[in-house]
């Protein structure tokens, strides 16, 4: 789901014990998805990300910008 919501302009976060490969692009080139270490340190890290981009008003459009972005590229 993590890879669904980035597609639609809605960043992730999520914890696992391996990241997944689909998600790297969207972590890496378009900053969309979050992938924490499953531990008790990756889960306040993955915390603090979400307040950090629910507090971000700013942020907002430059989520939904890098998801038509995604979409653009992936359809060609």
């Amino acid at each position: 789901m993590a890879s669904e919501a980035a597609i639609l302009g809605v960043p992730a976060v999520y914890l696992d014990y391996q990241g997944r490969c689909y998600t790297d692009e969207e972590e890496q080139k378009f900053g969309m998805v979050y992938y924490f270490k499953k531990s008790k340190d990756g889960l306040e890290r993955s915390l603090n990300k979400a307040e950090e981009i629910l507090h971000d008003n700013e942020s907002h459009s430059y989520y939904r910008e890098m998801g038509e972005k995604m979409t653009n590229q992936k359809s060609m």
